[in-house]
Formats: structure tokens, C-alpha cells, sequence
């Protein structure tokens, strides 16, 4: 599969120069890398998505100076500077306290949700590995209580990575229709790799069935340490071949400047919808009966995560 080969190998090369521009000696913090460039899946359109956890409050400052710092740098191997208003913003960082508690509260919006999602699905260290490492651990401690028997799901965590996702999707059409946003690509985007990043969500929990709270959440930690193709691939084996082959179609298509031009240009009136968006929709279709055939073929009748994703 050429695309996704191509993809990942350029995703490996611009995390690695950005891993030796950010290198420094304060493990007090982590900067997490996002999006394309995280699940290996990044082309030269794709854009830096990141955020950063401290410590302590003093650690989220020095987080964001060293940022600062390393602005032009980081620019020239993206291609376009950090947004004001993501990495550097109140939104894009939080403390380790912060981040494994009030999940569900008042406070725990849109934002929040997201980066801790984002954090354990996607998420790769450009700062302090082990760092990153007891933080993820944290995260993931905080979702796997220690009374969770052996045979049951991981369902705080499975209910959060639902409720993200459903959170996204609705969030779509707010953007969209309230917001006026592009309608196209961020609808490709919601068929295809936010389907798939909640999926690889979906399978790496069904497979702590059977293990001990501990153990629960080593598995975690191991495969969320993979891409979602590679940690679909390691879970389901040959059975997600078609289904990644239509994922490396969709990369095809938006690694593609011109399409994603044309892609922002399609709105919900189908007079706008071109040959490339039909495609991508219609194979968008047969790539989510593939993924549902994932899921009952890697997982019997019998296995709680089919009840446990209905009720």
C-alpha cells in the first residue's frame, strides 16, 4: 500500500528532525505531537498539531517559552509557523494534575476531552519520552480502576473514546453549519481518519478482556505506543487489508494539494460535490461495512465489546 508506506515514512522523518530541534534537559515536561504527523499518515500539505503537559503551572510557562523560542525553527521543517492560538494558547496545554481529573466534570469540555484523547490515541513525544511516558501511564491508571475484574471492558476509558468521537461529529455540524466552515474536507476527514482513530480506539480496549486491572493497563500503554494502522494491523492481521487499502486511497487523494483545494470548495448541496468527493464518499461508505466487519470478525458474538458499544 504505497500511500500509506510514503506517509509514514515521511511522518517518521519530519517527527525525528522535530525531536532534534526541541531537544532539551527539562523533564518537567512534555510536548505531544498530534494529528498527521503522529499517526504516521502526514503529507507535505499536513500541518503541525501539537500541545504540552507540565508538571506543575512553572512547567507549563517554560513549556511555552521554549516554544516560543523554537518557532522558526520548527516552521521551516512544517512548513508554516504554530498557530498563536493552538500550541501557544491557554487550550493547548494543562498541567498532570489537570489532566487525570474533573474527566467528566463541568470543566471537562470540548478542548479538554480532545487532548486527552488525542493524547492517548495519537499522541508521540517531541519532548521527554519518559516524560511522556508517566503521563500516559497516569492517564490511563486514572481509567482503569484497580476494582475492574478481569473479564470486564475498560469502560470508563471506552465510554470517553466514545463520547469524543461523538463529540467530534456533532461538532461538525456546528462548525460547519453555525461556524460556516469548510464543508468537504472535513467531512472526508470525519468518514475516514476520525472513524479510523476512534476504531483502533475500539479494538486496543476490547483486548483487555480477560486481563488483571495491571495488566489492563500495560496492554494499553503498548499498543497505544503503535500508529492506529499499525496497532488495526497487529490487532485484526489480514483482516483489515481492504480496509486499508481504502485508507490508501483516501491518503492518496488529500496528500494532493489541488484535491484538498477542490475538496474545501464541496458544501452540502450536492450541485458542489465533484468526481473526487463522490468517490471518496462512496468508498467512505464501503470503508466503514469494512471496519464494522473488523470488529465481528476479530471478536466473537460473545465478546462484551459489541454490548458495551450499543448500551
Amino acid at each position: 500500500m504505497p500511500y500509506i508506506e510514503t506517509a509514514k515514512q515521511n511522518s517518521v522523518k519530519k517527527v525525528e528532525e522535530l525531536r532534534r530541534v526541541l531537544k532539551n534537559d527539562d523533564t518537567t515536561f512534555t510536548i505531544v505531537v498530534g494529528g498527521s504527523l503522529a499517526r504516521g499518515e502526514a503529507s507535505d500539505e499536513s500541518d503541525i498539531d501539537y500541545f504540552f503537559f507540565g508538571d506543575d503551572e512553572a512547567s507549563v510557562e517554560r513549556a511555552k517559552d521554549f516554544l516560543r523560542s523554537k518557532e522558526i525553527e520548527i516552521a521551516a521543517i512544517v512548513g508554516k509557523a504554530p498557530s498563536a492560538d493552538g500550541a501557544f494558547g491557554s487550550a493547548a496545554c494543562e498541567t498532570r494534575q489537570a489532566l487525570i481529573t474533573d474527566i467528566g466534570g463541568n470543566n471537562d469540555d470540548n478542548a479538554k476531552i480532545t487532548r486527552r484523547i488525542l493524547f492517548l490515541l495519537e499522541g508521540s513525544w517531541l519532548t521527554s519520552p519518559d516524560t511522556f511516558k508517566r503521563y500516559r501511564r497516569a492517564v490511563l491508571s486514572r481509567y482503569v480502576s484497580e476494582h475492574v475484574e478481569p473479564h470486564h471492558l475498560t469502560r470508563f476509558l471506552l465510554n470517553d473514546v466514545i463520547r469524543y468521537y461523538r463529540t467530534i461529529c456533532v461538532d461538525f455540524e456546528f462548525k460547519t453549519v453555525e461556524k460556516n466552515k469548510e464543508w468537504g474536507l472535513r467531512y472526508i476527514k470525519l468518514r475516514y481518519s476520525r472513524q479510523f482513530l476512534y476504531f483502533s480506539g475500539i479494538v486496543a480496549i476490547a483486548q483487555t478482556v480477560g486481563l488483571s486491572p495491571l495488566a489492563k493497563v500495560e496492554r494499553l500503554i503498548e499498543l497505544f505506543d503503535l500508529t492506529p494502522i499499525e496497532r488495526v494491523r497487529t490487532i485484526c492481521g489480514t483482516s483489515a487489508d481492504e480496509a486499508l487499502r481504502l485508507y490508501d486511497n483516501f491518503l492518496q487523494k488529500i496528500s494532493s494539494g489541488a484535491t484538498r483545494t477542490e475538496l474545501n470548495t464541496v458544501g452540502q448541496d450536492r450541485q458542489t460535490h465533484t468526481e473526487d468527493f463522490k468517490d471518496l464518499q462512496s468508498k467512505g461508505r464501503l470503508f466503514t461495512a469494512e471496519l464494522s466487519k473488523i470488529l465481528d470478525g476479530t471478536y466473537g458474538p460473545q465478546h462484551p465489546i459489541h454490548k458495551a458499544l450499543v448500551f
